[in-house]
């Protein structure tokens, strides 16, 4: 890989750690004040961020921050 590339990939990676940072914020919140767990679509369609980015988010950066009730149909999130 020529230096130009990685770069473009650090920026990417930076961007990206950016983003999610911005996000947890908002996704936390938005559990917290739920009144009961919550699925990762409610939580896009009380924040305008898309589901996607959400699941990611709360599987693989913030997994230790959220309970997960998996015994319905879908997955259901709260504060640990």
């Amino acid at each position: 890989q020529s230096k130009a590339e990685l770069a473009k990939g650090e920026e990417k990676e930076e961007a990206n750690r950016t983003l999610y940072a911005e996000l947890h914020d908002k996704v936390m919140e938005c559990i917290r004040t739920a009144n009961a767990p919550v699925t990762a679509q409610e939580i896009a369609d009380a924040t305008g961020i898309a589901r996607g980015k959400i699941v990611h988010g709360l599987t693989k950066l913030w997994d230790a921050e959220v309970t997960k009730d998996r015994t319905g149909k879908a997955i259901l999130y709260g504060i640990a």
